[in-house]
């Protein structure tokens, strides 16, 4: 009966919510030491007397941070369009600047495409789109999609930065998001949740390549706001041989999301974009270079054969010690402990396994036990 129901996406969102505890559980992790935000607060638009922030102002920032040499830069602020004045600055640093690279996005429902600059390659183009579950919460990483002619490429920002990091370790992708086939970069291999069920999902969409974001806790890098960059008010060492991200973080201009770490709707909840893009870039350097876990999903079989086996334990429960209500409640809360801890210790080693379908056949055993013949 719980497959079944589960079967119909009817314990998706109870799932879920059971995933995002047991991420939040984890130990914490210090930041990405490969990563550095240059974070553009609501002060610092205000003090620059900008709505947004003007193409000369970013040139400014490149200015100041390429002499010490960060192996890869992120501007994840849209630039479809110029933003005067210094855009002809901006125009020519885009062209010349091979460490540099810029964001573009697909259509969604409501927004419309973003187009990338015109002078930047593709080779150093990223979409930032990401996947949202329904209930509001960003739980899958989005390495790839099928180039339009809105966002002329196939690759995530994160993905792009990732590579030209790793390209200088000389770890280069055996494959780029072929169809449904893993992504080996370094000893981690990435296995895209290639059909519409995969773990606790039941209506996964179809198109795309993703994995199980594995979150690291936050704050997930060291930060710079624009106007110590500006001011050159930083160690030169934390920007040399890093990724570094520039984006908003002012509720006026980012884009926030809900993670599993902050999985409220409350404003305070929720973490600005870039922020997002950093966690996405670390999930991919950790695992090729520290052989961090990745989280994976066991095959529907695997799956099947868990919550029949606590099915069972359970059942034995409610039918040899059922006798004694206090006894046998006493049993199922101990049997759905161990249930969590092993669930616990198997997300910590990166496998995602049912823990709510499970729990739900050992806590109805009880009421079960009262519809069935006693034991002779």
């Amino acid at each position: 009966m719980i497959l079944i129901i589960r079967q119909l996406g009817i314990l998706q969102g109870g799932e879920l919510k059971l995933y995002d505890h047991l991420m939040r559980s984890r130990p914490p992790e210090p930041p990405d030491p490969r990563i550095v935000v240059v974070e553009v607060t609501g002060n610092d638009v205000q003090s620059r007397q900008e709505y947004s922030i003007s193409d000369g102002t970013i040139s400014q920032v490149l200015q100041q941070l390429e002499p010490h040499q960060p192996r890869a830069i992120g501007l994840t602020i849209y630039r479809d369009f110029p933003v005067p004045p210094g855009d002809a600055e901006l125009r020519t640093q885009m062209q010349q600047q091979d460490n540099l690279f810029a964001i573009c996005s697909f259509p969604r429902a409501n927004e419309p495409a973003v187009r990338s600059p015109d002078v930047i390659p593709n080779n150093r183009l990223g979409f930032d789109d990401v996947l949202v579950d329904p209930d509001g919460i960003l739980r899958r990483h989005l390495f790839f999609m099928r180039a339009n002619s809105d966002c002329n490429t196939g690759f995530s920002l994160s993905f792009q930065l990732a590579r030209k990091y790793l390209a200088a370790e000389n770890i280069f992708p055996d494959n780029q998001g072929n169809q449904n086939n893993p992504l080996q970069l370094g000893e981690a291999i990435f296995n895209p949740l290639g059909n519409t069920h995969s773990g606790a999902y039941k209506n996964l969409p179809t198109g795309g390549w993703y994995v199980m974001l594995n979150y690291r806790s936050f704050p997930i890098a060291r930060t710079l706001t624009l106007t110590q960059v500006l001011q050159g008010d930083f160690d030169p060492n934390l920007v040399k041989n890093r990724i570094v991200l520039i984006g908003f973080t002012s509720r006026v201009n980012a884009k926030f999301f809900s993670t599993p770490h902050r999985a409220g709707q409350s404003p305070s909840d929720q973490v600005p974009g870039v922020m997002v893009q950093a966690q996405m870039v670390s999930h991919i350097l950790s695992a090729a270079l520290d052989g961090r876990a990745l989280i994976g999903v066991w095959v529907w079989w695997q799956e099947v054969i868990w919550v029949v086996v606590w099915s069972m334990a359970g059942s034995a429960i409610a039918l040899y010690i059922g006798n004694s209500d206090i006894v046998m409640i006493t049993a199922i809360v101990i049997a759905i402990a161990i249930l969590y801890i092993l669930c616990y210790l198997l997300l910590l080693q990166g496998t995602w396994v049912p823990l709510l379908p499970p729990a739900l056949t050992l806590a109805i055993a009880p009421f079960l036990r009262k519809f069935l013949p006693p034991l002779r």
